[in-house]
């Protein structure tokens, strides 16, 4: 398995900075769209960024460091790692999303 080179680090966390709401997906993942679906539900801008491009690849091995997951979605709200499809359905229904997304 290759290691996440300092370049693709920095990049993917100034792509993260500049983004109130990252999802990271793939291609085919039902929960992936579930989650992207619950932040059009929404209306909540978010930026995707699909691990399954050619050019993002590199990104994977640096957000199985930051993270400590090989599972999509992985979904950060300004700029910090809140989990999957699941935690953010959680924080929908407690109302937290909505404080986390006006903060």
């Amino acid at each position: 398995m290759s290691q996440c080179d300092e370049n693709s680090r920095k990049e993917l966390m100034d792509y993260l900075s500049q983004n109130k709401i990252t999802v990271m997906s793939t291609v085919g993942c039902p929960a992936c769209v579930d989650a992207k679906n619950l932040l059009n539900m929404k209306e909540y801008k978010y930026s995707e960024l699909d691990l399954t491009k050619e050019d993002n690849e590199k990104y994977f091995n640096c957000l199985m460091d930051i993270t400590k997951s090989h599972y999509v979605p992985q979904v950060f709200i300004n700029n910090k790692y809140i989990g999957g499809y699941r935690e953010l359905q959680y924080l929908n229904q407690t109302g937290l999303l909505s404080d986390l997304y006006h903060s």
